[in-house]
C-alpha cells in the first residue's frame, strides 16, 4: 500500500507529475481541489444523459452589469493608468509584509493580519471582504480543510508545526472568535475530509502505521465556551487510505472509501450508521476507488458523482441509492470534453435539481477550466455545462450559502512556476450565469488554491501564507463585524 502524504489516487501517472508543482504552489492535492483516477475497466460509454454541449460566462447574460462592471475594481486599487480589464487582481499586501508582521490580538485570541495596505474591510460591487486573520491552532506544511454550518458555525481540521498530529478548531460565530483547539490523534493529518451536518461535526484522516486505515472522529456542535468532545473510530475495511463523510438526515452518516489495489479487487467502498456511529460492513461500489462527492438530497435518497478516465476519454458520472447506501442505481454519464474531471462538489437547488461544481482539464497540458452543471432529478440526465473560468487553472474549489449564492475560485499558474492569482465568481441564478471574476484582498498572488465553506450568508476564505493558514470572509457588509 503505498503511503500518501496528499489526497491523491494510488496508481495515477498524471497526480504523480502533479507533485512538482503542487507541492510548491498548494501544498499537494487536497480536498475539492481536484484528482484523476486510474482507468476505469470495463470500458465506459456515454449513457443516455450525455450534454455535448458547453457554454462559457461570456455567452450568459450577466448579473447586474453596473455593479459587475466595478467589481473588479477594488475600492482601495492602487492609482494606476492602466484601464482594468476582466482578469485584474490586485494584491493588497506590500511585498514586504508578512503574516506575523504587525499581528494584532483582540479579546477572543484572533490574530488580524495588518498591514498598512490592507483595510479592514474591502467592499466592491456589492461584496465586501473582511481582512485576513491567522487560523488559530492549525498551521505547518500538512493540508487544511473547512467546512461550515448555515447558522455560522465554522469547523476546521489541520497540522500544527508542533510535531505530527490532527487537530480541529471551530468558532460558533463565522470565526469572529474561537474555541481552543483541540488534538484528535497523533497521528497524519493525511486524505483530510471534514463535514458538518444535523449530526454535528465529521472529520477523517489516514493512518500509515503498522497497516493503512481511516479514522473517523465525531462530535456534536455544541454551544458553549468549551470545544467538543470527540468520539474515534477505526473504519472497515483495514487498508482504506482516504474517506469522505456525507452526513445525512437525522444524524444518518455515509463514508465512501477509497480501497487501493493494483488490480480491481479493490475500489470504491461505502459504510453507514446513525447516531450510534455503529458502521454497516463495508461494501464495494465499483472499480477504482474514485474522488466522489456526495449529498443526501431532499428526496431522501443518497447522491454521489465523480469522474472517470476510460479509453474512450473522460466522463462524469452521478448514480443513487434510496435504500440508504445499500444499493446504488447504473450510473448516469456524460462526456467531458475537457478532459480530467477533477473532484466534483454537489449541491441541492431549490427546485431539486443538482449542481455540481468542477474542474477539468489535463494537469499538464492547459487549457484546463472550471465548469458548472445541473443534473435533473426528475428526468435523470444533465443539462448543459456552463464554462466559469479557462486558462492555466491548477486547483479550484466551491461553496454554496444556504441563501442560494453559489462561489466558486480558480487558481492560475504554470507547473513549476509561482502562482499567478486568483478568481473568485459567483452565480445567483443556479449555476447559468457568473459574475465578473474578484481578487481576494490580503491574499499574495503567489499564495492561491484556497479552501472555502459558507453558512447561510457569508463565504469562508481559507488559505497558507508561510506556515500559517489566513482566513477571511466575504459577503454583504456585515461580513465586515
Amino acid at each position: 500500500m503505498p503511503h500518501l502524504s496528499f489526497h491523491s489516487w494510488t496508481g495515477n501517472s498524471i497526480c504523480v507529475l502533479l507533485v512538482l508543482y503542487a507541492l510548491a504552489a498548494a501544498g499537494g492535492c487536497s480536498r475539492g481541489k481536484g484528482m484523476s483516477v486510474r482507468p476505469a475497466t470495463p470500458d465506459a460509454s456515454p449513457g443516455d444523459g450525455q450534454v455535448d454541449e458547453s457554454l462559457t460566462v461570456d455567452q450568459r447574460q450577466t448579473l447586474d452589469g453596473a455593479a459587475i462592471a466595478d467589481a473588479i475594481i477594488l475600492d482601495q486599487r492602487l492609482e494606476s493608468d492602466q484601464s482594468p480589464g476582466p482578469d485584474l487582481l490586485v494584491d493588497l499586501r506590500s511585498p514586504s509584509d508578512s503574516p506575523g508582521d504587525g499581528d494584532l490580538t483582540d479579546s477572543s485570541g484572533t490574530k488580524d493580519v495588518v498591514s498598512g495596505e490592507v483595510p479592514s474591510c474591502v467592499s466592491s460591487g456589492g461584496l465586501s471582504f473582511s481582512r485576513p486573520q491567522v487560523l488559530p491552532g492549525v498551521n505547518g506544511e500538512k493540508g487544511v480543510v473547512m467546512a461550515a454550518t448555515a447558522d455560522r458555525n465554522l469547523v476546521a481540521v489541520g497540522g500544527t508545526t508542533e510535531g505530527v498530529g490532527t487537530y480541529y478548531v471551530d468558532s460558533l460565530d463565522g470565526g469572529r472568535s474561537f474555541r481552543s483547539p483541540v488534538k484528535l490523534s497523533g497521528f497524519g493529518p493525511d486524505n483530510l475530509n471534514l463535514a458538518v451536518g444535523s449530526g454535528g461535526v465529521y472529520a477523517t484522516s489516514a493512518s500509515f502505521a503498522a497497516h493503512t486505515s481511516v479514522f473517523l472522529w465525531y462530535a456534536p456542535l455544541g454551544l458553549g465556551p468549551e470545544p467538543p468532545s470527540f468520539q474515534a473510530i477505526e473504519l472497515n475495511p483495514i487498508g482504506a487510505y482516504f474517506g469522505n463523510p456525507v452526513p445525512g438526515p437525522n444524524g444518518r452518516i455515509a463514508v465512501l472509501l477509497g480501497y487501493d489495489t493494483w488490480d480491481s479487487s479493490g475500489g470504491e467502498m461505502i459504510t453507514t450508521a446513525f447516531q450510534d456511529l455503529v458502521f454497516s460492513s463495508p461494501h464495494k461500489l465499483f472499480w477504482p476507488e474514485v474522488c466522489a462527492a456526495g449529498i443526501y438530497h431532499s428526496n431522501g435518497s443518497l447522491y454521489i458523482a465523480y469522474g472517470l478516465d476510460t479509453t474512450n476519454g473522460p466522463i462524469m458520472e452521478i448514480r443513487w441509492s434510496s435504500d440508504g447506501g445499500t444499493t446504488f442505481t447504473e450510473p448516469v454519464r456524460r462526456t467531458s470534453s475537457g478532459g480530467d474531471v477533477w473532484c466534483p462538489k454537489m449541491y441541492e437547488l431549490p427546485d431539486g435539481n443538482l449542481l455540481l461544481a468542477n474542474r477539468e482539464g489535463y494537469a499538464l497540458n492547459p487549457p484546463q477550466r472550471t465548469v458548472a452543471v445541473t443534473f435533473d432529478v426528475a428526468g435523470n440526465q444533465f443539462y448543459t455545462q456552463v464554462i466559469i473560468d479557462q486558462g492555466d487553472i491548477v486547483c479550484s474549489d466551491s461553496a454554496r450559502t444556504a441563501a442560494g449564492r453559489l462561489y466558486v475560485s480558480a487558481t492560475f499558474g504554470d507547473p513549476g512556476d509561482a502562482l499567478q492569482g486568483v478568481n473568485l465568481r459567483y452565480s445567483d441564478d443556479g449555476g447559468s450565469s457568473w459574475s465578473a471574476p474578484y481578487s481576494i484582498p490580503g491574499m499574495a498572488i503567489t499564495a492561491g488554491c484556497p479552501e472555502l465553506a459558507a453558512s447561510s450568508d457569508e463565504l469562508y476564505i481559507l488559505w497558507r501564507e508561510g506556515s500559517d493558514f489566513l482566513l477571511s470572509r466575504a459577503g454583504g457588509a456585515t461580513a465586515c463585524d
